[in-house]
């Protein structure tokens, strides 16, 4: 399992969640270029210190080509602020055995730090449409990694890596993560702004829809999900996003 991070607080939940699997697994832990380095925090874990942070798409184009060179059957990722079920493998691994044609799979998004409610908007904005096939926590047959590119950016890599995939290769598990969601404002809006210009650029007619569907979407949040605060702000989000794209953020 290959884990990316910079900086990240959240790091020892992730890495520990993977040694406590019930199977054993093979951590490579990438460390993009932080200000402290953690070569000797991890005992029994592959650590590959880059010198200056280039973000998560090539950290993790790192992580694979290191991982490719290892013979293993399959890989796979975490988030750095992600907490995998302890049964993931275990479950993933037996999902592909059993089903030949599935390339990967992926664990359900669950929220870790719901008592924080930015962090529960954010995850509520997240899953409101569907919550799809997710990198988050993710496992892959080893052949169907290789031949494939990590985009090289900062924001977006896992749509496109997701995209590279035939529709119908991938499946999600009924199997829960936990995901440590930003926990203030500035932050939330942030992440919402960067984000824009490659969901736009990847399908710009699904977004599209989605602005258009703008006052229904809050309406419903309100009304039928009881999310009010999710409601109010979605607008206000929507204009950020807006805002994203419109200025072409290469973040």
């Amino acid at each position: 399992m290959i884990v990316c991070h910079y900086n990240d607080p959240h790091l020892s939940h992730a890495v520990n969640s993977l040694k406590n699997q019930s199977k054993k697994t093979d951590i490579v832990l990438v460390d993009d270029g932080s200000a402290q380095q953690f070569k000797h925090f991890y005992k029994n874990v592959k650590i590959i210190n880059l010198i200056q942070n280039r973000g998560i798409g090539h950290a993790r184009s790192v992580g694979i080509n290191y991982t490719l060179n290892r013979r293993f059957n399959f890989i796979g990722f975490l988030d750095s602020d992600g907490i995998a079920h302890p049964r993931f493998i275990e479950k993933a691994i037996q999902y592909l055995e059993n089903n030949k044609n599935i390339l990967g799979v992926s664990a359900r998004k669950d929220v870790a730090n719901p008592k924080s409610r930015i962090a529960l908007v954010k995850y509520h904005y997240k899953i409101y449409k569907e919550d799809n096939f997710q990198l988050d926590c993710s496992l892959f047959r080893t052949e169907a990694i290789k031949g494939r590119t990590m985009p090289d950016r900062i924001v977006g890599e896992d749509s496109v890596f997701i995209g590279s995939f035939s529709e119908g290769a991938l499946r999600k598990l009924n199997l829960p993560y936990y995901h440590f969601e930003r926990e203030d404002i500035r932050s939330f809006f942030r992440d919402e702004f960067y984000g824009a210009y490659y969901s736009f650029k990847s399908n710009p007619m699904r977004i599209t829809k989605q602005f258009l569907a703008t006052p229904f979407s809050s309406l419903k949040m309100i009304l039928v999900k009881r999310w009010v605060l999710e409601g109010v702000l979605f607008p206000l989000r929507q204009l950020i996003w807006l805002c994203g794209y419109l200025m072409g953020q290469n973040y």
